[in-house]
């Protein structure tokens, strides 16, 4: 009989200490959450303060200093703003038949193009002359290399009437352009000579 009431008194005295140890530990989890939501209401308080703080010091300077402040204190303010619109933008003074007139620009002064020249000997009347200058001022302008070739393997041009060929083995060398081949055009007249050059560099 002494054993059972020992053992009914040691697992009441167990169980007794197991619920103190529950609401210990509960009583620590209740305190610590209380901490924390009261550590969480000072830092809200804190900026609201702050912010606050700010606030007064910012309306603060905008009185004191209107003139320094005037662009943020318009911003600021409540009022509502006037509206800009084009007549206060442009000048009204300008007459309504004013017009804007676009100032032309000086036009760019041209250099006098100088007579062209050749060391070319020309044999021929004006219009064989003036048809050969065309020829060589073109091939100088458009091909230097071409015509550089002509300067050095042939010293005179020679107006014929009939039949066009190259003198090479004379001394200077010869080129003889018949009338049909100097009035086929400009281009065509150029590219004989050229090509006639061509045969003197050769031979």
């Amino acid at each position: 009989m002494m054993k059972v009431m020992g053992a009914m008194y040691r697992y009441s005295d167990r169980d007794a200490y197991r619920r103190h140890h529950r609401l210990a530990v509960h009583s620590g989890v209740l305190a610590l959450q209380s901490q924390q939501r009261r550590g969480r209401l000072r830092q809200r308080l804190t900026v609201a303060g702050l912010s606050t703080i700010g606030a007064l010091l910012v309306l603060t300077l905008l009185s004191v200093v209107p003139s320094r402040f005037q662009p943020l204190r318009a911003w600021y303010s409540t009022e509502p703003r006037p509206t800009i619109t084009l007549p206060h933008v442009i000048d009204t003074d300008l007459p309504q038949s004013a017009t804007l007139i676009p100032v032309a620009k000086p036009p760019k002064p041209q250099q006098p193009k100088t007579a062209f020249t050749t060391p070319i000997v020309i044999k021929g009347d004006a219009s064989c002359q003036s048809d050969t200058l065309a020829a060589l001022e073109l091939l100088a302008d458009k091909a230097p290399k071409h015509y550089q070739t002509v300067t050095t393997y042939m010293a005179i041009i020679e107006c014929v009437t009939q039949g066009s060929g190259m003198a090479a083995y004379e001394n200077p060398p010869r080129y003889l352009v018949g009338d049909l081949t100097r009035r086929g055009g400009t281009i065509w007249y150029a590219g004989t000579i050229v090509h006639d050059a061509g045969h003197s560099k050769l031979y």
